[in-house]
């Protein structure tokens, strides 16, 4: 994870460091003190947007920049994730193969006879319904 440098006398890009801290939920703050803050991040976030679309026009290679750091990290992270559910994945597949490869030598719960054959008449039956799809009765 990319960590920027400390700059003197430069605030931070978008959270102070008491919003950060009741973000990760290290400070233990009350409910109207979380909202404030968390509107506060909001109304940042669309200034934010504001800038972008300013640099995009003006400066598109600082827009790019911009774009790679926020969205470079969820990327990875998003990354991560998908591996993390191929593997497993391919665990629960791994183990159906084992219990079909042991349920293979066993045999069958119903035996072949005991399985009913579809009623012909139950068919026909059903073709006889009330009307058409959709219809309603009245």
């Amino acid at each position: 994870m990319y960590t920027a440098p400390k700059v003197r006398n430069m605030p931070r890009a978008l959270l102070t460091d008491r919003e950060r801290d009741v973000v990760e939920e290290k400070d233990d703050v009350n409910r109207t003190t979380r909202s404030t803050l968390m509107s506060r991040i909001e109304q940042k976030i669309q200034i934010m947007r504001e800038d972008a679309r300013l640099l995009r026009k003006h400066q598109p290679e600082l827009a790019g920049e911009l774009q790679r750091a926020v969205c470079e990290e969820p990327l990875e992270e998003r990354l991560d994730h998908v591996e993390d559910e191929i593997e497993e994945i391919k665990r629960r597949l791994a183990a159906v193969e084992q219990r079909e490869g042991e349920d293979e030598g066993e045999e069958p719960d119903v035996e072949p006879e005991e399985i009913a054959e579809p009623d012909p008449a139950a068919d026909s039956e059903a073709d006889r319904g009330s009307g058409d799809i959709g219809e309603e009765d009245g």
